[in-house]
């Protein structure tokens, strides 16, 4: 079983490393963050099995329905950035100016 799961994250870790590096080169404030919904959004879409709700422009909710009945797990995640000039010279770094992700938060988003 170990080693399934060790294949699945080694299978997993390049996108999920674009993934990150999109949200840093993006970064969006508080109440502005509708490409970075619309990019969760995409990206959840394509798991399956997911229902997908866009509240409000700058949200994404997404449901996993289980087979029977039983408790319920929540999972909030924060997705704006901060108004901080990058001074990172990474090619992964902000590309709109004045913002970036430096709270480390957004690691929570790759969900």
């Amino acid at each position: 079983m170990r080693e399934e799961i060790e294949k699945v994250i080694e299978e997993a870790r390049d996108r999920v490393v674009e993934w990150r590096r999109y949200f840093h080169q993006y970064p969006e404030l508080s109440f502005h963050e509708v490409k970075t919904a619309e990019k969760i959004s995409e990206i959840l879409s394509s798991f399956g099995n997911l229902e997908i709700s866009r509240p409000v422009q700058n949200s994404v909710v997404a449901d996993l329905k289980g087979a029977g009945e039983g408790k319920t797990l929540a999972i909030r995640s924060d997705i704006d950035a901060l108004p901080i000039k990058e001074e990172n010279e990474f090619e992964f770094s902000s590309k709109n100016p004045g913002v970036m992700h430096a709270c480390g938060h957004d690691g929570h988003i790759e969900l």
